[in-house]
């Protein structure tokens, strides 16, 4: 980190560098306290690969921060290698798409891009499906629209896990933004149409036609591949039309995350006037989708722990279980998940949090030849996975099998929400909960990693605590406390400046779920909050 008069020099060396007009502009009217923020270090790359707001400044993702990445990966590859790069609706996508483009054709590789916006899955069955040697998707996933990113995938279509990522990070820091980076583009290709359409073509088409749906991509890139699929079963599909199209501004909802019920509200509105069955969202980049389910008691958020049981079960009621199968989920997804994994003889595997780790497991499946045993995947912020001709989370394929298992159960006179509380019945009462304590600036980078290291110190009495930071098989920094049939876990977002904390309890009923959650929240704020842990 460096002093405010050295982020000055590099202010001013910026200055002198850029010829972006908007960038020129921004960076006039930066304040002293800005030019330091700004300027005091380079944007980091970890294993999201960039993510941060979009803008002038060392740290802020443009055109010069994604060129400078893109010179540090180029300078890992071979000469002539394959890269595939796609891109999401976001403001200045397709400018730092483009300008990734020219930085790998400069540098003698093989590039291909999508000639449109397109959901990052399609990135990752491109990975594969041509041969690549390394996919670029630039995306910000589900954050607001003052933020853009750039995610790294492997040959298998596999975003990148933290050693590959730490490589890369350090090619990337030895690059000079002024000096080194090659733009004189060369050849750039298109990604053929041909693997857009390989990709359906693994996908079912079951008969929905007695299923009435309501969908939104929520300003994203989920329009084109959502309305194909689903328009092949039959169903009825109503689109929420003041979301259906692409719009980098997200004018309906400030943070286009289908976690969040406000972002929903519009979709749910359609559902109820028009009588569907169930509500899809995806997220920008078409990766994760939320479902919303009506039924005689009205509308019903399914959380992405709900959803991915009810999933999981419908295939181990539905679909033949291979020999040896596994389900993978990460560690802070419900555990109801092992509870049905074990009355299915399916093996529950548990793997860090991000869904990369779940692409990465069944990378190491294939390569001992047990591919046929991955049976599904899933972490609690919805994002799923039930092929493997994909290795990322996937609302494509997961919203056809959403569907399908909303008409299983209505031919059975039943919705997701009776289903959901036949398996509550059976295996108990698993009640989750998420909170977030977002920080800001570099003063609240500091603040995030003396809260975690104080929490290490100061564990919750009669709690027994567990460090996932020394696991040989957990790379990220994370504890969890648990109590009887609770837990409170606690990590800071590999993505986001902020700590969350997952707190999960299992009893016999939802009443005293409920219950023992008020508990549990109220011990947390008393016990972190007010103990100056999290401040």
């Amino acid at each position: 980190m460096l002093n405010r008069d050295d982020a000055y020099n590099r202010y001013i060396q910026w200055c002198e560098f850029i010829s972006d007009n908007d960038l020129i502009e921004e960076s006039k009217k930066l304040t002293d306290d800005e030019i330091t923020e700004r300027f005091s270090d380079f944007i980091s790359f970890g294993t999201g690969g960039l993510r941060a707001f979009m803008g002038a400044g060392l740290n802020r993702i443009n055109i010069y921060t994604v060129a400078r990445a893109t010179q540090g990966i180029a300078n890992s590859l071979n000469y002539g290698a394959k890269v595939i790069i796609a891109y999401d609706n976001r403001i200045k996508s397709k400018d730092f798409a483009e300008t990734a483009a020219k930085v790998f054709s400069a540098n003698g590789c093989e590039v291909f891009v999508f000639d449109r916006i397109m959901p990052t899955p399609l990135l990752s069955f491109a990975c594969r499906e041509m041969n690549a040697d390394l996919g670029v998707v630039i995306t910000a996933s589900h954050n607001p629209k003052e933020y853009n990113g750039y995610k790294v995938y492997n040959s298998d279509g596999c975003q990148i896990c933290p050693e590959a990522a730490r490589i890369l990070e350090e090619y990337i820091a030895s690059v000079s933004m002024y000096n080194d980076i090659k733009w004189n583009r060369q050849e750039v290709n298109f990604v053929p149409e041909s693997v857009i359409s390989s990709y359906y073509s693994k996908l079912s088409y079951p008969d929905l036609s007695n299923l009435r749906v309501v969908f939104t991509p929520l300003h994203g890139t989920g329009k084109e591949t959502i309305s194909e699929i689903l328009g092949r079963t039959g169903l009825v599909l109503h689109c929420v039309n003041e979301q259906v199209e692409p719009n980098g501004d997200f004018p309906t909802c400030s943070i286009p995350n289908p976690e969040i019920p406000d972002t929903l509200k519009l979709g749910i509105e359609l559902m109820e006037s028009v009588n569907a069955d169930l509500l899809l969202a995806t997220d920008p980049d078409g990766d994760r989708v939320g479902v919303a389910v009506c039924d005689e008691s009205g509308s019903r958020i399914l959380s992405g722990n709900e959803l991915g049981v009810l999933l999981f079960d419908f295939l181990c009621k539905t679909r033949e279980i291979p020999k040896g199968a596994v389900v993978v989920k990460t560690y802070v997804t419900t555990n109801m998940v092992k509870t049905i994994a074990m009355r299915y003889g399916v093996s529950c595997i548990e793997v860090p949090v991000g869904f990369k780790y779940i692409g990465d497991y069944i990378g190491k499946l294939e390569q001992k030849g047990m591919l046929d045993r991955y049976f599904f995947g899933l972490e609690e912020s919805c994002g799923y996975l039930p092929n493997t001709f994909v290795r990322d989370k996937d609302a494509i394929a997961t919203s056809l099998l959403i569907c399908e298992m909303a008409a299983w159960y209505k031919l059975r006179n039943m919705t997701l929400c009776d289903a959901l509380n036949d398996l509550y019945a059976e295996y108990g009462y698993y009640l989750t909960a998420l909170k977030n304590y977002e920080f800001y600036g570099d003063l609240g980078r500091q603040t995030i990693g003396r809260i975690m290291d104080l929490l290490r110190v100061n564990n919750i009495e009669g709690w027994l605590v567990e460090d996932f930071r020394d696991r040989e098989d957990y790379s990220s920094d994370m504890l969890r406390y648990t109590h009887d049939m609770s837990s409170i876990t606690i990590r800071p977002s590999g993505t986001e400046q902020k700590i969350k904390v997952y707190i999960a309890t299992i009893e016999k009923d939802e009443a005293s779920a409920n219950e023992r959650m008020n508990q549990l929240n109220d011990f947390l704020e008393n016990h972190i909050r007010n103990s100056n842990k999290v401040v």
